[in-house]
């Protein structure tokens, strides 16, 4: 014991992943409360209906996928988080799977993210 420990460093490792247990299920059960699961069904019911309503039409003939894969998506690591998801209107997660490439983002959204790194019609 030193540092004003008040256990060794054995049992300070047990206790904290005890702490760490409980801490967890609280949390788990924050998450699954009323609330937040309410806020959750809004928000996948608000992406959802903008999905139906999104027209492919509505995308200009030059931003296709290899646009997005080849020139969007390389420029998108130099956009923080919290501007693509303001502009987006996703979670952080999702912005950070974005940016990763781990997730292709729907098709809707591409024109947003082309606007955010500078890329249009005139080759960019």
């Amino acid at each position: 014991m030193s540092l004003g420990r008040s256990h060794c460093l054995d049992c300070e490792a047990s206790n904290t992943r005890e702490r760490m247990v409980e801490v967890a299920k609280i949390g788990r059960m924050s998450a699954h409360a009323a609330g937040p699961l309410a806020r959750l069904a809004e928000t996948r019911r608000r992406h959802a209906s903008a999905i139906t309503a999104w027209q492919p039409s509505s995308l200009p003939a030059w931003l296709n996928e290899d646009i997005y894969t080849h020139k969007i998506l390389p420029l998108l690591k130099g956009v923080a988080n919290p501007v693509i998801m303001s502009a987006l209107g996703v979670s952080v997660t999702y912005t950070v799977a974005i940016r990763a490439g781990r997730r292709r983002p729907h098709p809707r959204h591409w024109q947003t993210l082309a606007r955010l790194v500078g890329v249009s019609a005139d080759g960019r």
